[in-house]
């Protein structure tokens, strides 16, 4: 193990002291002990970052950073500077790993030879535990990753239940302003520059609690809108450099403009306007809408072209 490198483990922290104890226990009794475990504790007004200066005096691998709240992406960014591992994983402060987690993922990366390796998820929701990932053991080049990512047939588009060379992050960091799709942003342009990314979801090591006060679960307002952008920018940019997943692209560019109507419908946000910008941003991508060839996404397209009147029936409370 003492030939073995180091990995960093980052950790955003914030106003999670229901959830902290169990997430810094799963790490400190990780079987793979050779871990420098950075602790950013972006701002908590709760107990959360007295309770990771405890775990540090417990554990000299323990780094702990309290500063001002400035969201996870630049807590996150914090992290990857202050670390040293070869190897990088972020966990969630809510969330936990199985004991092997950081093992069996190390172990996926150097048996394939791969920059990314990635494991099985399992979803906890009031203290109900339910698998939420689908059973593959693969292992890809960049253009089947990039695919898969959008597809979110295998893997979701998040930085946990992950590993990665530090290396990948010398080019890309996290963009500070976004405050959804944050890992979706810096994601694809990742796997653009790996070669080769190593998948097993039948193991399923990392445990991520659903919260109903995340980010992901708020009220619809503008920031929605701006996951439109990102994947705007994710088809220029890919178009670029690997135009064969661009149907994949548009897929989920689809599917998140569906969602957005949906959601303001049901939070009450729903306008003309909205209607409008929404199906104005379908129309700029007439060809590549061609590309997708789902059932399920050619009926949402349909919908928000001609029928959103359907929506609002079914939704509209």
């Amino acid at each position: 193990m003492k030939d073995n490198p180091t990995i960093s483990v980052i950790v955003p922290i914030y106003q999670v002291e229901k959830y902290i104890d169990k997430c810094l226990e799963s790490i400190i009794k990780q079987t793979y002990r050779k871990l420098e475990i950075i602790l950013i504790d972006d701002g908590s007004k709760d107990n959360s970052g007295k309770i990771c200066d405890y775990y540090a005096m417990k554990d000299h691998r323990i780094n702990v950073i309290h500063k001002p709240n400035e969201g996870v992406s630049k807590a996150r960014n914090l992290g990857i500077e202050k670390s040293s591992g070869q190897y990088i994983c972020f966990v969630d402060a809510d969330d936990y790993i199985s004991e092997n987690y950081i093992e069996e993922l190390y172990r996926l990366c150097i048996e394939n030879d791969a920059e990314i390796s990635i494991c099985g998820v399992i979803n906890i929701k009031e203290n109900i535990i339910k698998e939420k990932s689908k059973k593959i053991e693969k292992v890809w080049n960049s253009n089947q990753a990039i695919k898969e990512l959008f597809e979110e047939k295998y893997f979701y588009c998040v930085m946990w239940a992950k590993m990665y060379k530090k290396e990948l992050f010398e080019k890309y960091r996290f963009n500070e302003k976004t405050k959804i799709a944050e890992d979706l942003e810096i994601m694809y342009k990742i796997l653009s520059s790996t070669k080769r990314v190593a998948i097993n979801t039948t193991k399923q090591l990392y445990y991520y609690r659903i919260r109903e006060d995340s980010a992901l679960h708020a009220k619809y307002n503008d920031n929605h809108e701006n996951e439109l952008k990102i994947i705007e920018d994710a088809m220029f940019f890919l178009s670029a450099v690997n135009k064969n997943v661009i149907g994949s692209v548009m897929k989920k560019y689809i599917n998140v403009n569906y969602r957005c109507l949906k959601k303001s419908i049901i939070d009450g946000k729903y306008n003309i306007e909205l209607y409008v910008r929404i199906r104005n941003n379908m129309k700029k991508f007439k060809k590549e809408i061609k590309k997708v060839k789902n059932l399920k996404t050619k009926i949402k397209k349909f919908i928000i072209l001609y029928g959103c009147w359907i929506l609002k029936i079914i939704y509209k409370k």
